[in-house]
This record gives C-alpha cells, sequence and structure tokens, in this order.
C-alpha cells in the first residue's frame, strides 16, 4: 500500500514537472523557417556560432527548424511577407519594429574600423579618412553599424564614396583587392576573414566611437507567425543559456576568451529604436 502511493505521489510530481517545463517552452505547431547570412564567425557556409545557438533553441525547446542562407536584405524582406518566420544577429530598429519582433540581445557586437596598415597611418580617424577624397569605403546592404559609425558612412554616401557589398566575406574581399580602404566589422567577422582570405599583412583595426559600447544582437520573428507572449518564452531560453553557461561554452570554441566579457556584455546600450534611421 505505502509502495503504491509512493508510487501515485512520484507521477503526480512528474505530471507536475512535465506541465510546468512546457508551459515554460515557446510553442512551436509547425517548423519554424530561420534565415542566416554570411557573417565570418556567426556564420559561414553551414557553421558558426549563430548556427550553434539555432541548434542549442533545438535542443531545448524541440522546435525543428529549417534553415537558409540568404542576403541579409531580402531576410528583411521575407521576414516583413511573412515567407521567413525568423532570423539571427538581429539590430532592432524603428522599421523593422513595424513587422518584426525582437528578443532580448544574446550578443553585443562592437564595429571596429578595419583598414589596411598603409590607410590606418594616411588615415588614423575618421575626419582624416574624409579628408582623403581619394578613399572609399565598404558596407554591405541594410547593415546597422552604430550612432557614429552610421552618420560616418552618411557624410561619404553624401560624397559618393561608399560602394555596397552583398555580404560580408565580399566586403573583405574587396579591403584584400584595394577596391575599398576602409570598413566597419566586428571581431566575429575580422577574425575569421583576416585567415579565411590570407591577408598579408594583416589590416588594423581602429576603434573610432570609443565611447560606443556597440550594438546588440538579437533573435528576430516575423510578427506574422510570433506575438509578445511568444517571445518573453523565447527570452526564458535565452536566458538559461545565458545562466548556465552554454552561450559563453560556444563563444569559447570560436573566440579567444578575452573577448568572451565583451561580447557578453549586457550593461545598456542605446538601441536606437527611435534614432535609427530607416534599413534598407
Amino acid at each position: 500500500m505505502i509502495k503504491k502511493v509512493h508510487s501515485h505521489i512520484l507521477n503526480i510530481s512528474l505530471l507536475f514537472f512535465l506541465a510546468n517545463s512546457a508551459q515554460a517552452l515557446p510553442s512551436c505547431p509547425k517548423e519554424i523557417s530561420v534565415g542566416f547570412y554570411e557573417f565570418g564567425l556567426l556564420y559561414h557556409e553551414g557553421q558558426g556560432i549563430d548556427r550553434q545557438i539555432i541548434d542549442e533553441l533545438a535542443k531545448r525547446t524541440l522546435c525543428k527548424f529549417k534553415s537558409q542562407a540568404l542576403p541579409r536584405p531580402q531576410i528583411w524582406q521575407l521576414l516583413d511577407n511573412g515567407s521567413l518566420m525568423m532570423s539571427v544577429s538581429a539590430v532592432k530598429t524603428t522599421e523593422r519594429e513595424q513587422f518584426s519582433l525582437f528578443s532580448e540581445p544574446y550578443l553585443r557586437l562592437k564595429n571596429m574600423a578595419v583598414l589596411p596598415r598603409s590607410i590606418a597611418e594616411l588615415a588614423p580617424s575618421p575626419q582624416a579618412f574624409l579628408a582623403q577624397s581619394n578613399l572609399r569605403w565598404g558596407v554591405v546592404q541594410s547593415y546597422r553599424h552604430g550612432a557614429q559609425q552610421d552618420e560616418f558612412i552618411a557624410q561619404l554616401r553624401s560624397q559618393h564614396r561608399v560602394d555596397e557589398a552583398s555580404d560580408s566575406q565580399q566586403l573583405f574581399e574587396w579591403i584584400h583587392q584595394g577596391k575599398v580602404q576602409g570598413i566597419f566589422a566586428q571581431s566575429t567577422a575580422y577574425n575569421y576573414y583576416y585567415r579565411h582570405l590570407n591577408f598579408t599583412p594583416l589590416p588594423v583595426a581602429r576603434d573610432w566611437a570609443k565611447e560606443d559600447k556597440g550594438v546588440d544582437a538579437r533573435l528576430v520573428f516575423s510578427k506574422k507567425h510570433f506575438t509578445e507572449a511568444d517571445i518573453e518564452q523565447w527570452n526564458l531560453v535565452l536566458r538559461a543559456m545565458r545562466k548556465d553557461g552554454t552561450l559563453a561554452k560556444i563563444l569559447r570554441q570560436h573566440l579567444p576568451e578575452f573577448e568572451i566579457p565583451r561580447l557578453m556584455d549586457q550593461t545598456q546600450t542605446a538601441d536606437r529604436a527611435t534614432q535609427q534611421k530607416p534599413a534598407k
């Protein structure tokens, strides 16, 4: 009799645990289409930090994901019309919030000015670069870099000195070839492309916005498929990954230890949801 009562209590406890666990998990009624984009250590040819984060989300939530690599501008278009349900490493802006919902940040990314060594000596500051009318800057269409960096790019645009690449790899190929003389990039990008494209000598990375803490990378979801309540459930999973060390473990597989605290920094940044210019 005691064994039966004990067994009954265990069954009730198990059911209660499973019910609470299920309630905490995001709902995923069907396969979730997720768009990745070429971005060095974050994603390249099916591998990278963002790929591993999505794999971990699949493991924890039991949701099924259908992955595809797409140009970043196309990802925003597909999220807008609902053809794509989700993407990664997204920066929140007012325009994007019209059709998307954003998770809490899971990475802090700081854009550095990347220049060939000879150019860095000639133009050690944004003002010096602007003064050299023969120098060109490269960007990836629809990328957001930070308030000061984007203002610098806007000044160059007004002088018709900006070239737009299709993705981050093309951007680094251009600076390798000398088509452009400067770009903004994050450590997750230049740490990969320096090696992948065999730069000799290595370009230099300069902090041209020292007071800028960087931009927050978030998961982004199409409003045609998700609600604000859904996003809070995804936030719970991201918090658990941070708390139990999984996120740091993923980062350590790709980056030196000294980079990890900065990428995981949660001090407040200016998301600039009300300050960003409309994304292209």
